[in-house]
């Protein structure tokens, strides 16, 4: 029972150490544009097998959009764009950015 457990930790410890959230998530609003901007710093070794698979965006608590992707863009960052149009001072918006192993982090941002 005790070398299970012991095997059991080193596996989890291996599984934590190679997949990971992403270490943090910016976020730019152009209101000209009315484009968000979403980089999302996720340093990997191989960018089709370990990425941001999806981004969350919320806007005021509401689900706005769910984008995808099957790759992340270059080995420390996944970088998103979203047109979403025309905000209000106060409007907030918040994204959630998934690693397809394991992990989520997440950013908001207050219009002024």
């Amino acid at each position: 029972m005790k070398s299970s457990l012991v095997t059991l930790v080193m596996v989890m410890v291996g599984l934590v150490a190679y997949a990971h959230p992403p270490k943090s998530v910016g976020l730019s609003y152009d209101a000209e544009s009315g484009v968000l901007s979403i980089d999302a710093a996720h340093s990997v070794k191989d960018v089709a097998s370990h990425y941001v698979d999806q981004v969350e965006i919320l806007l005021n608590g509401e689900q706005k959009e769910l984008l995808k992707a099957e790759k992340q863009g270059d080995s420390d960052h996944a970088i998103f764009t979203y047109e979403i149009g025309s905000l209000q001072a106060g409007d907030v918006v918040e994204v959630v950015a998934h690693c397809n192993k394991v992990g989520k982090r997440s950013a908001k941002l207050v219009i002024e």
